[in-house]
């Protein structure tokens, strides 16, 4: 990756100009466009010379943009910046949660666009770079020629040369002893750095080195060091790393080719002594220190951070309830007036580890007072929803139910919220409000799973004669959820081979993002063929990850299918056409696979199949499947009765259930048709063989056993690494059975008949 961005077009070193530069959150921050084949988006950038990347992305900027091909391949990207703009062949992953983190705390001083990538080192090696943050500009320019020659000294500038190591440009520094060491040029955070273990050494752990000198500039008049852990290494041993704070103070001009650089005093020495204060605590280990620096500098830029610190101290120090309030008070006055609810929920969420319940009480109480202010309107009631949760934990009934009820009336719709009052609510004995609170959870996969477990517990006690079931569900949630039905259904047309019934098969995933239009659509084909010449069955793939309606038989049917990936439909075992997308496409993709059975539709079939005597009794399914062959144009008494073996065919029984409940992030509650197994020894199904001019396959097969063999190989999967998930929705429900019977030509791979019967429940003997 790294070798592409350095062999970039000649062009993206040919031209330069002037960057606006920010400095937000204490990073450096630029803004221009980005452009791809399919559209141009305004954006911020964090902007690192320390960084040892190209162009760094958020995944959703990178989806927007298109930045890969569907099969994964690179597409360049073009930055524009006012005067120029740089051509990068791909882009590179960035950290998803540090660019919503930033962007979440610093929205007001960005401006509209978020902050979705990093401009690192493999782009800026190739110019000539200044930074004048004084003047709030970067200057990118055409790499200088090499020099015969230093260049001339300018009055009122220190000249120094530079090293390249690690892919980094150094600076040489020295002690006042004159010994000299090497610092790195950074950017990529705010304060510069010291290696602690050499501050040690030196008896200043706090930082305070004494004199440091860049040429004839005394560095520790400008800046309070930082002592952290260093872990770059060079031949003059290196001693640190520059930081924004040092670029405040200083136009730094650097030349790669020639390597040297040239430091020009933009602000007078203003020494920070809040900032040593902070380093003297922190080295010290003390939290009475610690919080007489926050009582000393109530405005320090360190605040926060010293907040923080002390708050975990107080905690590890098993403190009183005074002193972890106290911390807490301190946390909350250096936040911003307006992320004060926003900076309380993140805190509750860290204090999440055990026995520390109290401390996240203590935390969103002192969040909820300045709730109304905060620039996110949610976390005051995300806030009433964690309190809600912790003092359900802790049997406070009353306190839980008044917070829950507080953030139901902000976020009605919120999973979790719903999962909670649910879960009240049958502590209380209030089975009908339980109830329906656990079908709203249901619906959102955060709090899914755990509601479907609470809709199964509740639902016995209501006194009702309807048991828990996939249909009691979705009347429940009708309305709720996005559904799609076909205007009309389907009318014979004489265009249609006369008795043929088409395989329409669905692959997906529960955790698929855009799965949802693909499984919409299917609804649509289920609706328009109700009692149509068609057969349905989906299965679930590995892919983004394990859900756990993901099985054996559905892995063996896709590799069959040579499906690789989710997002599938394949009609008559050859077809392939859309499975998912965005959910408005969802009727395109509909008509789309609706045309395509028509086609398939028009095929002469002479095969004839039929399930029958379908039964589920006492835990196993039952039946059996007649295969027969028609000559074209006869009539079904006209069929022949003559023995034949077609190697070339097989026959495949699947076992499949209507509807099965599983809440995943896809957003699609219930899933359609699912294949559990195939009722035939394999996958492959088995070799056609008529006697006396059909053939006649019983089967059986215990429910229990395909669901303990379907469980058996999840755990195995998640043990072997290919993710994690919950093991719900595997039991058979025989209120939802099907059985889908089909011939395969195992040349050709088309299935050139199907056929699905439903077992119809005998409500009577139910009851």
């Amino acid at each position: 990756m790294l070798l592409a961005l350095a062999t970039a077009p000649p062009s993206a070193c040919q031209e330069g100009g002037r960057i606006p530069v920010r400095v937000v959150g204490e990073r450096l921050l630029i803004s221009c466009d980005i452009s791809s084949h399919k559209m141009r988006v305004p954006v911020n950038l964090f902007f690192e010379l320390d960084a040892l990347c190209g162009l760094q992305l958020h995944n959703k900027a990178a989806a927007s943009l298109e930045a890969e091909s569907g099969d994964g391949q690179p597409r360049p990207l073009t930055l524009h910046f006012p005067e120029f703009q740089i051509e990068v062949p791909r882009r590179e992953h960035g950290d998803e949660d540090l660019l919503d983190e930033f962007t979440k705390y610093f929205s007001a001083d960005m401006g509209e666009d978020a902050v979705v990538g990093t401009i690192g080192a493999q782009i800026l090696k190739d110019y000539h770079l200044t930074y004048d943050l004084a003047r709030g500009y970067l200057a990118l320019e055409p790499k200088h020629e090499l020099a015969q020659e230093k260049p001339t000294p300018i009055p009122g500038t220190v000249l120094l040369s530079l090293t390249e190591e690690n892919e980094l440009l150094w600076m040489p520094a020295r002690l006042k002893d004159g010994t000299q060491y090497a610092i790195a040029i950074g950017a990529s955070r705010y304060d510069t750095i010291v290696d602690q273990d050499f501050a040690y050494a030196l008896g200043a752990p706090a930082g305070n080195i004494g004199e440091l000198n860049l040429g004839e500039i005394a560095l520790d008049d400008y800046l309070a060091l930082r002592p952290e852990e260093l872990v770059l290494t060079h031949p003059d041993r290196a001693i640190g790393v520059l930081g924004i704070n040092f670029f405040r103070h200083f136009r730094v001009e650097i030349d790669r080719v020639n390597r040297w650089a040239r430091l020009t005093p933009t602000e007078p020495p203003e020494f920070p002594q809040d900032d040593l204060a902070f380093f003297h605590a922190r080295a010290d280990e003390d939290p009475e220190m610690l919080q007489a620096f926050l009582e000393q500098w109530p405005q320090a830029r360190l605040g926060k951070e010293a907040a923080q610190l002390l708050l975990f101290w107080r905690i590890d120090d098993a403190g009183n309830e005074e002193q972890i309030r106290k911390a807490l008070a301190f946390v909350d006055h250096f936040e911003q007036d307006d992320l004060r609810a926003t900076g309380a929920l993140d805190l509750m969420k860290i204090l999440a580890g055990d026995g520390w319940k109290d401390y996240q009480i203590w935390a969103g109480e002192l969040g909820l007072i300045s709730g109304r202010n905060d620039r996110y309107p949610d976390a005051v009631h995300k806030i009433h929803s964690k309190l809600g949760e912790i003092h359900l934990a802790k049997n406070h009934s009353e306190q839980a139910w008044r917070h829950l009820l507080s953030a139901a009336f902000g976020m009605p719709d919120d999973g979790m919220i719903n999962l909670n009052l649910g879960n009240y609510y049958e502590q209380q004995g209030r089975y009908r409000r339980a109830f329906s609170r656990f079908v709203q959870a249901s619906i959102v996969p955060e709090s899914g799973p755990q509601a479907v477990e609470g809709l199964m517990r509740v639902q016995p006690k209501l006194g009702s004669e309807e048991a828990f079931s996939v249909d009691l569900v979705e009347r429940m949630i009708e309305g709720k959820v996005l559904n799609f039905g076909a205007a009309a259904a389907y009318e014979a047309n004489e265009d249609h081979a006369k008795g043929k019934v088409s395989l329409i098969e669905f692959f997906t995933n529960g955790q698929l993002e855009g799965a949802e239009a693909g499984a919409l659509a299917n609804e649509g084909l289920l609706s328009h063929f109700k009692d149509g010449p068609a057969a349905f069955l989906s299965y679930h793939l590995e892919k983004p990850g394990l859900d756990p309606l993901v099985q054996p038989y559905g892995l063996a049917i896709a590799a069959e299918r040579h499906v690789s990936n989710p997002y599938v439909h394949v009609i008559d075992g050859v077809a392939h056409g859309p499975g998912g997308g965005r959910t408005r496409d969802r009727e395109a993709i509909y008509s789309r696979l609706r045309d395509m059975t028509y086609q398939a539709l028009k095929l002469e079939t002479t095969w004839r199949l039929k399930v029958e005597d379908l039964r589920v009794e006492d835990g196993w399914v039952r039946g059996k499947v007649t295969v027969a062959q028609q000559s074209e144009g006869a009539s079904s008494a006209e069929i022949g009765a003559s023995d034949e073996t077609f190697s070339d065919h097989r026959l495949c029984v699947v076992l499949a259930e209507r509807g099965v409940l599983f809440p995943g992030s896809s957003k699609v509650v219930i899933h359609r048709m699912l294949a559990r197994a195939a009722l035939t020894p394999g996958h492959a199904g088995l070799e056609i063989e008529l006697q006396d001019g059909q053939m006649v396959f019983e089967f059986e097969e215990s429910l229990a056993k395909i669901q303990k063999q379907n469980e058996t190989w999840l755990q195995q999967a998640m043990d072997a690494g290919k993710g994690q998930t919950v093991l719900m929705s595997t039991a058979l429900d025989p209120e939802q059975l099907s059985v889908v019977a089909y011939i395969r030509s195992t040349s050709t791979g088309r299935i050139e008949q199907a056929t699905q019967v439903h077992h119809q429940v005998d409500q009577e003997a139910k009851l």
